[in-house]
């Protein structure tokens, strides 16, 4: 999957919810490679009429743990007009095998404003112009809207456009097959652009699968999700 990260609780700031009524939204699902469980992802979304907080955490846990420690904690806020989610600030915190970053996002319009971005480098030929990323979602709202509860209307059948600061990606999710309240959605996640040769030449797109269960009259609740990563096949089952 895509973004791993660590972060203290000075970059995550407790959300204050708005005197508007919220809600809170919990998803929680353990990460399997091989049959053995390597980490957890936790997402929290706090949603009123007018705003809403997410926060996302991805933890390594055994063996992975001692071997990589990856992990990922990120957050986004914004507001809620017509029922669309508009982004407005993005902070996270991301290691990995190969690297270790902090972001800083704020949104102008829907266009990202890189506030900033370490370690720092020198420019590279394929570093991406942020302010030509219009339209773009960072990896967490992203994340969010693939993991929640779905309607028949919402199921599937999307294509996110992601920016993190440095590299886009392309989430696109087939239309949904329903077979007795279960339902499968492949999907892609490709690297588009803000990545090295040698990281394209790895790999540049990542197979993946969703099945949902059937929550409720028209509700669907993801509960698994197979897909393929630099290290192999992984799969998330929630909890």
């Amino acid at each position: 999957m895509a973004v791993l990260a660590l972060v203290t609780a000075s970059h995550l700031n407790a959300f204050q919810p708005a005197a508007a009524e919220t809600r809170t939204d919990n998803l929680d699902f353990t990460i399997y490679f091989g049959g053995i469980r390597i980490g957890t992802v936790l997402m929290s979304a706090e949603i009123s009429d007018t705003e809403f907080v997410i926060e996302g955490s991805i933890t390594s846990s055994g063996l992975a743990s001692a071997l990589s420690g990856f992990g990922h904690a990120s957050r986004v806020r914004g507001t809620i007009r017509k029922d669309e989610f508009r982004q407005q600030s993005y902070v996270s915190m991301t290691k990995t095998r190969k690297r270790r970053s902090e972001a800083g996002i704020v949104y102008i319009g829907d266009r990202p404003d890189v506030r900033y971005y370490r370690p720092e480098r020198e420019p590279r030929d394929y570093d991406l112009v942020p302010s030509e990323q219009k339209g773009t979602l960072n990896p967490t709202i992203a994340a969010y809207f693939m993991l929640r509860n779905a309607t028949h209307e919402t199921l599937c059948d999307q294509t996110y456009d992601i920016y993190d600061g440095r590299r886009r990606t392309n989430l696109v999710l087939e239309v949904p097959e329903i077979v007795d309240g279960e339902a499968t959605c492949q999907a892609a996640f490709k690297r588009v652009a803000g990545y090295s040769q040698e990281e394209l030449d790895e790999k540049s797109s990542f197979e993946t699968k969703l099945v949902y269960r059937r929550s409720g009259d028209d509700s669907f609740e993801l509960w698994k999700i197979t897909a393929d990563s630099t290290i192999g096949t992984i799969n998330m089952l929630r909890n």
